[in-house]
């Protein structure tokens, strides 16, 4: 078996979206058919999810692998999850005794959590980290010599970011794409999403 968050292998305790796309999708080598729904078998948090007048969930069966394909679309609140999906062969018997068991996190608030560059101190070249319980409208990172001045701004859109885990490459270049001196700087990671804006400032040494 083998199950995707918005087309991710995410791994556990990973943040996903309100709205997640979740597929489920069993293999099953022999000839005969899988035309049964007790094929795959859902829980969230210990609770069985129907496919019977279920809108959030529906299913296809193929002739070749992966023989069945479930596609389950909740709508979840804050909180933390155990998805655990259980899959039957052809002929009855269950692929793995305990099935196959994913542990997330969700909340519905865009929050910017442990941000660090590493290496720090750098040579010049670094990378910013971070993560994201939300997709926010837009990211920037900026950087400030100590007295303030801003020497660089980078900006990223929606679509260059991911849930949870996030890595950002810097060449150590100001805006005027000149390696920065030897010293302390600051930089403020920015999040904006519906108008509304969170940041957290951080320090980073250059040294060479």
């Amino acid at each position: 078996m083998n199950i995707t968050f918005d087309g991710t292998d995410i791994l556990d305790g990973e943040y996903i979206s309100v709205n997640p796309e979740i597929r489920i999708e069993l293999f099953d080598r022999s000839l005969l058919p899988v035309n049964d729904t007790s094929s795959v078998i859902l829980f969230l948090n210990d609770e069985q999810v129907y496919y019977s007048g279920n809108p959030d969930i529906s299913y296809q069966f193929n002739s070749s692998d992966p023989k069945m394909v479930v596609t389950y679309k909740p709508h979840l609140r804050t909180g933390e999850y155990f998805l655990k999906a259980i899959g039957k062969k052809s002929i009855g018997n269950e692929t793995d005794s305990v099935g196959i068991e994913k542990h997330f996190v969700v909340n519905e608030e865009t929050e910017l959590l442990n941000v660090f560059n590493y290496p720090n101190p750098s040579a010049g070249e670094t990378y910013f980290t971070f993560k994201l319980t939300q997709i926010p409208d837009e990211l920037r990172i900026r950087i400030f010599t100590v007295a303030g001045r801003l020497i660089k701004e980078m900006k990223m859109n929606s679509s260059q970011l991911e849930y949870d885990f996030n890595t950002i490459f810097w060449d150590g270049k100001d805006d005027d794409l000149e390696q920065i001196a030897n010293g302390i700087y600051f930089y403020k990671v920015i999040i904006t999403k519906d108008g509304k804006s969170r940041n957290v400032t951080q320090k980073l040494a250059i040294v060479r």
